[in-house]
């Protein structure tokens, strides 16, 4: 079977699928190696598209965008099962206002689906502070804050008053946890974990940024602060046998899916 690509503009829009990215500059920033849209379906078939912002190094794609299409939900396919598939790939060109295709193809069974990825800096209510009371008596391995909601997800804290795994004994650990996220989603976030003191000076901050999905919803550190100088009266971490953190999400992205209807509120 012979192949071959080729490149033209057209003004119709892709028929199947379109993942629109705003704010391209902060998912390069993201340092994610790749991200993958949501399940759509046509052709009787379920696709995802995968998109290497800087390139898939490993196919020798580095300097370049690397776009892939990906079949989903193959478990039930029978043995050496195969699907041909003529496609076109798309980018559209927002100077001219057309649709530079890079590879052709037929297209039949017109979905529209919509996909809009934004990388949102400073996102509504995007810092939660949380009093943990009775520092000294806490006996339990692990506390959880309150549930609280920047963007379309609910986040909670999880600190080992004692450390976690191998800071155990020795430094306070914290992690930042996103709840309820679907399968074959991620959610990137930027942020800041910090123990407030009385001192503004004396404050301990950690910065760190994370894909975080279903596979990998918590994200934090280990070693956040030693034992030895959170317990330290003048340093001013612990008042009132009360410690104080407070996580800021500054740069979260958000995923918002249209159907033919309201495509254009894209």
């Amino acid at each position: 079977m012979e192949t071959g690509i080729s490149r033209r503009k057209r003004d119709l829009p892709p028929a199947h699928y379109k993942l629109k990215i705003k704010s391209y500059s902060l998912l390069l920033q993201s340092e994610a190696e790749k991200y993958d849209s949501g399940v759509f379906e046509t052709g009787g078939h379920k696709w995802s598209l995968s998109l290497y912002p800087n390139g898939n190094k490993k196919s020798n794609g580095n300097g370049y965008i690397s776009l892939y299409l990906v079949i989903e939900e193959t478990d039930t396919y029978p043995h050496g099962w195969e699907v041909l598939v003529d496609l076109k790939l798309f980018v559209f060109d927002q100077i001219l206002d057309k649709y530079l295709t890079i590879q052709e193809v037929c297209v039949i069974n017109h979905t529209h689906t919509w996909e809009s990825l934004s990388m949102v800096k400073k996102p509504l209510n995007g810092t939660f502070t949380w009093k943990l009371e009775n520092f000294s008596t806490l006996n339990k391995t692990s506390y959880v804050s309150p549930t609280f909601s920047v963007g379309e997800r609910n986040w909670f804290l999880t600190v080992y008053p004692k450390g976690n795994g191998t800071a155990n004994g020795v430094s306070l650990s914290i992690f930042l946890e996103c709840e309820d996220i679907p399968a074959n989603r991620a959610i990137y976030a930027d942020y800041i974990l910090r123990i407030l003191g009385t001192l503004k000076r004396k404050k301990e901050h950690s910065s760190d940024k994370h894909w975080f999905s279903a596979s990998s919803k918590n994200w934090g550190f280990v070693s956040f602060i030693s034992l030895k100088e959170l317990n330290n009266a003048s340093n001013g971490f612990i008042v009132n046998d009360t410690i104080t953190i407070e996580v800021e999400i500054l740069v979260l992205s958000e995923i918002k899916v249209f159907r033919s209807e309201n495509i254009e509120e894209a």
